[in-house]
């Protein structure tokens, strides 16, 4: 029986508990991501609603599920950099995107929104084995959902965010982030992503049934 250090807590484990960080692959893709063709697509009002035809999970795999739950408490410490780092890059690359942000909090200088995003991605991978409390009436989902149909956020948005949400992940952490690891994250991520644009959906088609209304 052989004894290391996990690359990230540097908790001892053996080869029975291994690390699920422990792995000599670096990652340079990540399974189960759609992907966004051009940049214009993530702005354009003509964009395809619903998640129809994306290719994103309807569940997360019950062994993915086993690897967030046994790497978020390491990656739960890395998160406010991690999100720090998706927002400078996502915004460096789309500046667009700056419209869909209280100016208030000067999201390109402030702490305000990585560290709410961080927040969320710890919350979302704390309750990934039960996320009915995130789910209900009222909850975090919903709040996030109205705040996000009331911007028209579109699905092609989430795809962004996954991709530079990911790669994130795989610049904070570097070769300790397995394919395996990368691929549960992703999973999850991509999955949140069709619970946030098929409720967002739901929004704006009550929206459009209401006498005199419209979307778009």
């Amino acid at each position: 029986m052989t004894e290391s250090k996990c690359p990230i807590s540097g908790a001892s484990s053996t080869s029975e508990s291994k690390c699920p960080f422990t792995g000599p692959t670096k990652v340079m893709s990540y399974p189960n991501a759609a992907k966004a063709n051009d940049k214009g697509i993530i702005t354009g009002l003509t964009n395809k609603r619903s998640s129809d035809g994306m290719g994103l999970p309807d569940a997360i795999s019950p062994s993915n599920i086993d690897l967030i739950v046994a790497t978020a408490p390491v990656v739960a410490p890395r998160m406010l950099d991690i999100t720090k780092c998706f927002y400078t890059n996502v915004l460096g690359k789309h500046p667009e995107l700056l419209q869909f942000f209280n100016p208030a909090h000067n999201v390109q200088d402030s702490d305000h929104q990585p560290k709410a995003l961080a927040a969320s991605v710890v919350a979302y991978s704390t309750n990934i084995q039960d996320l009915s409390p995130l789910l209900v009436p009222g909850g975090a989902v919903e709040a996030i959902c109205n705040r996000h149909a009331a911007l028209e956020i579109h699905p092609m948005q989430y795809v962004v965010v996954h991709e530079n949400l990911m790669n994130a992940i795989g610049e904070i952490l570097g070769d300790i982030v397995t394919p395996e690891i990368a691929g549960a994250w992703s999973e999850a991520v991509l999955f949140l992503a069709k619970v946030f644009i098929d409720a967002e959906e739901a929004l704006y088609k009550k929206l459009e049934e209401r006498e005199g209304g419209w979307s778009g």
